[in-house]
């Protein structure tokens, strides 16, 4: 049984764009912390890992379809907590949807290479 050519190529096609966010995008991203205090270590966390950046800073987290989890601390001052939702890049959503039969949403949803977090997220913190 001979395969058609050009039925190859289509396959081919299919399955290398079916992962557009995957392979376009990355799967992490940078994210400036800030505060209302200078010098507030925080914990930055997903199901994906966990980093720590002191105020203000930037940290590399990878990306996940999970909330993003900040807890931040400095000596004279209330812990706080904060919960960032992730969001979804819908144009690689419907590109996968579209070219790939939906195959490449769930490649892109596992690697989290279809969600993003706030480029910048700001905790305020209270004097004890």
């Amino acid at each position: 049984m001979r395969i058609n050519s050009k039925i190859l190529v289509i396959i081919s096609l299919s399955i290398v764009l079916t992962s557009c966010a995957t392979i376009t995008g990355d799967r992490s991203q940078a994210i400036q912390v800030t505060s209302n205090v200078e010098g507030a270590v925080c914990s930055v966390a997903n199901t994906e890992g966990q980093w720590t950046v002191e105020t203000p800073g930037s940290v590399l987290v990878a990306r996940d379809s999970g909330n993003l989890l900040l807890n931040c601390s400095k000596k004279g001052y209330k812990a706080a907590s904060v919960s960032i939702e992730s969001y979804h890049t819908n144009a690689s959503t419907w590109g996968n949807i579209v070219l790939g039969g939906g195959i490449g949403y769930i490649v892109d949803r596992n690697t989290g290479a279809a969600f993003y977090y706030p480029s910048t997220i700001n905790v305020a913190l209270e004097k004890e």
